[in-house]
């Protein structure tokens, strides 16, 4: 979260678990949804930071809703489905307030 955003985490909560069939045995990603805290742009950090060529990241809020999670290009595809399919109960795991658009 700090690299990405220089974000600060109030808490996260595991929410899923993606394995995938690797050359060299399973591949386990660990998917938690989490509250931020805090973000500091200007603490960034990273190679893509560092190198005016690759481009620009510009941060984009969205509302935590099912039409705009599928609105996104998430990857890998089942998170994606995985979250548009479940964004009421991963906020209620984070107390978070459902906004509808």
């Amino acid at each position: 979260m700090f690299e990405e955003l220089g974000g600060k985490l109030d808490r996260a909560e595991l929410v899923h678990l993606i394995t995938d069939e690797l050359e060299s045995g399973i591949g386990v990603e660990h998917i938690f949804a989490a509250r931020l805290e805090s973000m500091d742009l200007a603490a960034r950090t990273g190679t893509e930071f560092a190198k005016p060529e690759r481009g620009g990241y510009e941060v984009e809020r969205v509302l935590f809703t099912a039409e705009a999670v599928r609105g996104l290009n998430l990857m890998p595809p089942e998170l994606a489905e995985f979250i548009a399919t479940n964004t009421d109960a991963i906020a209620s795991v984070l107390d978070m307030p459902i906004r509808k658009a």
